[in-house]
Parts: structure tokens; C-alpha cells; sequence
């Protein structure tokens, strides 16, 4: 990690989250200049959000693991993506690949409704966005929307992509 403005590498202490920024008063040790709320505010919901999924999932170890996973990827889309408008590939593939294997699971447990809900519901979403995309010729929405769907729906399955779909417009 290195200060947005003067680009000097920060040292362990600069880097403990939220107590850094409060210490030195949301500015760099080294050139002061004020650094962005931004940082802190990441860093506070990623603790909450980790807490939730802790919460959540008690003692299995392959679900919290997957969930803290999913939980990051996630964070950094909606940062990224809030920043630049775009989502990055290098992001968004390991997310879909990480719920394929986690989904791929349930086959091997025989359960098959569980699988075909994640699939069905990924590539019902997916037309669905990839229609808009090439109709727009991507004026409406970025590809990294399409893939984003596709992981959405991996993920939550149906109905849930549904409804996560209905409030994200």
C-alpha cells in the first residue's frame, strides 16, 4: 500500500484499518495530505460485513471460507465499479469460478434442484442482460454487468436472483 498523492509506501503502522486514519487524522504520515474517507468507510464495512457471515454460518468452515471469499470479491466490485464504472475481469472471473466449485457440490451430494436452480437462474438473467447489452451495442449497461448476473445468479439461485435483480433497478 503506498499514499495516493505523494506515492511513498506505507509501513505497518499506517496500515492498521480505521485506527491509522484516526490517528493521523485522515491525513499521510509523510506528505499530509488528506487521504479519502473512502478507506476507512471500506474498511469499516468489510468488518461488519465479515462479522455478519461469521455470525451466519457458525462452525462450517467451507461456507464461511466461500462466503468471506464471495463477501471480498464483492467489496471490490462495488468499489471499483463505484469509482470507474467498470468491473474488473480479474475479479469478477475468480468470483464465478469460486460459486461454480462451491456449487458443484451439490451434484456430488445429489442435489440436483439445488444445482439446476443456481444454473437456470444464471443463464435466464444472463440473456436477459445480454439482450439489453447488444441491443444498446452497450450504451445501457457495460459486459461487466452481463457477468456480473451470471454470478449473481450462481450465486443466489432462484427466486433470489429475481428479487435481487428487481431491487437493483
Amino acid at each position: 500500500s503506498y499514499c495516493p498523492h505523494c506515492k511513498h509506501i506505507l509501513s505497518w503502522q499506517d496500515l492498521i484499518p480505521i485506527f491509522s486514519f484516526l490517528i493521523l487524522k485522515g491525513k499521510c504520515r509523510y506528505c499530509k495530505e488528506k487521504i479519502s474517507m473512502q478507506y476507512p468507510l471500506v474498511e469499516l464495512t468489510t468488518a461488519i460485513l465479515f462479522i455478519l457471515v461469521l455470525n451466519y454460518t457458525h462452525s462450517n468452515l467451507l461456507v464461511t471460507g466461500y462466503l468471506l471469499l464471495v463477501t471480498s470479491l464483492l467489496i471490490i466490485i462495488f468499489v471499483y465499479d463505484l469509482k470507474h464504472y467498470l468491473i474488473p475481469d480479474k475479479v469478477i472471473y475468480p468470483a464465478i469460478v469460486s460459486t461454480l466449485i462451491f456449487n458443484f457440490q451439490f451434484l456430488i451430494f445429489k442435489q440436483f434442484p439445488i444445482f439446476k436452480s443456481a444454473i437456470l437462474s444464471s443463464l435466464g438473467a444472463t440473456i436477459f442482460f445480454l439482450l439489453i447489452f447488444l441491443i444498446s451495442r452497450g450504451k445501457w449497461m457495460g459486459f461487466g454487468d452481463v457477468k456480473l448476473v451470471f454470478f449473481m445468479g450462481l450465486f443466489l439461485g432462484f427466486p433470489k436472483n429475481l428479487v435481487s435483480l428487481f431491487f437493483a433497478y
